[in-house]
């Protein structure tokens, strides 16, 4: 799958979801970071925005804007942007779960 110049959204900036956005907006795509539990400070989502092109939402996003989404394994799979993933029958190919290895995986579009 091409990875490149594609709309991602990357759920979950608390628990691993910064770097991979950081690698994504490198890439050339372009990256919205939902920080679905509103736990991260103000001034990073600001440096996000501002210093790597992340848009920012501490709120749901419509899923149909995005050609992918990353939401880690332990996400509620009620979260909004999911339950309308699977109604728009995108999960199966457009949710990744973020892992180690899909770290190292987007770590290698920063080379």
């Amino acid at each position: 799958m091409d990875l490149y110049r594609k709309k991602f959204a990357v759920l979950d900036l608390t628990h691993g979801g910064i770097p991979i956005a950081k690698s994504l907006a490198a890439a050339g795509n372009e990256v919205s970071g939902i920080d679905v539990y509103r736990t991260v400070k103000p001034e990073t989502l600001l440096e996000l925005e501002e210093k790597y092109g992340i848009h920012c939402s501490k709120t749901p996003l419509p899923a149909s804007e995005f050609d992918l989404i990353v939401a880690p394994v332990h996400l509620d799979l009620a979260y909004p942007m999911l339950v309308e993933a699977r109604a728009q029958k995108k999960t199966s190919f457009r949710t990744m779960k973020l892992s180690e290895k899909f770290s190292k995986v987007i770590q290698g579009f920063q080379a």
